[in-house]
């Protein structure tokens, strides 16, 4: 418990301070450039081209280019040596700005050693919960009430421990053969949490009559529904993404497409669908019964 406590207060001390660094060291980044002419960088600002192609960190592109030198600049830029650097001209890749911030305010590596740190904390820390959650979840909710509801505390303890290393042997092999990037990860996650977890919490709530069952099949088929939807607006029919054979999700009359993170928003709807007719079946079916057993007595 006290180590839970610990890294639960440096998580969010990285937390909160990368997001302020990130802006001041943009800001910096800005005030730096603006003003300044393309033939100048290489005397005023040359650390510009460390972060632009020279040292492997992609931060700063200038015109659209990352440069190593004023003439690259000039080139990608079509101007003159005399041309000021405007903000249409500079682009910033947010994912490299951390990283960079010692090289712009003269620190020491180790700056960056511990940035990198405590970003990996806060990662790992953040799938460690996730792995856990899940584990305690299937001990709990699917081997317990559903396979073995007598199972004695130590082969439920095993069961757990079972679930940690399958969930985390599954993490791994997907980072490491995956094909879709992150932020493809992110959307199915966000997608697939509103369509499953978030109604599930409704009915826990709002809806606490709602049986197991129900509730297992909405979810089944919301998930479904839901991953299936993100695998065609994601990489279409042949599994590979920005090929140009992704469906696109439109309302009639809205010009604006449906973006995949939404459609567990659909996925959502689909679970109160099914939760309804799975409800309206179950109640034929209890009336059919009561009138078998009706004319039975007669």
């Amino acid at each position: 418990r006290k180590a839970g406590v610990w890294a639960f207060l440096f998580v969010a001390l990285v937390l909160t301070a990368i997001p302020a660094i990130a802006v001041f060291a943009k800001l910096d980044l800005y005030t730096t450039l603006l003003g300044l002419q393309l033939g100048d960088l290489e005397n005023e600002v040359p650390w510009v081209f460390d972060l632009s192609g020279n040292q492997n960190i992609p931060l700063i592109m200038i015109c659209g280019s990352l440069i190593s030198s004023s003439t690259e600049a000039i080139a990608a830029c079509g101007q003159s040596g005399e041309y000021f650097v405007s903000l249409s001209d500079i682009t910033i890749n947010p994912d490299y700005l951390m990283l960079s911030f010692p090289v712009l305010s003269n620190l020491p590596e180790l700056i960056t050693v511990i940035l990198v740190t405590g970003a990996l904390v806060t990662i790992f820390t953040t799938v460690d919960g996730l792995i856990l959650v899940m584990a305690n979840t299937m001990t709990a909710d699917v081997y317990k009430r559903l396979i073995r509801q007598k199972s004695p505390p130590g082969i439920q303890l095993f069961m757990n421990r079972f679930f940690i290393m399958l969930f985390a042997a599954l993490a791994v092999l997907t980072t490491h053969y995956a094909v879709y990037n992150a932020e493809h990860f992110f959307t199915a996650a966000i997608a697939l949490t509103a369509a499953s977890l978030f109604p599930l919490t409704v009915c826990r709530i709002w809806m606490s009559e709602t049986k197991g069952f129900e509730m297992g099949m909405s979810v089944l088929a919301a998930f479904v529904f839901t991953g299936s939807l993100l695998i065609m607006t994601i990489a279409g029919p042949d599994f590979v993404p920005n090929n140009g054979d992704e469906t696109s999700l439109q309302i009639p009359g809205i010009v604006d497409q449906i973006q995949p993170i939404s459609t567990g928003v659909l996925g959502a709807a689909v679970f109160f669908v099914v939760l309804a007719f799975v409800r309206f079946v179950e109640a034929m079916l209890k009336n059919l019964k009561k009138r078998d057993t009706a004319n039975a007595s007669a």
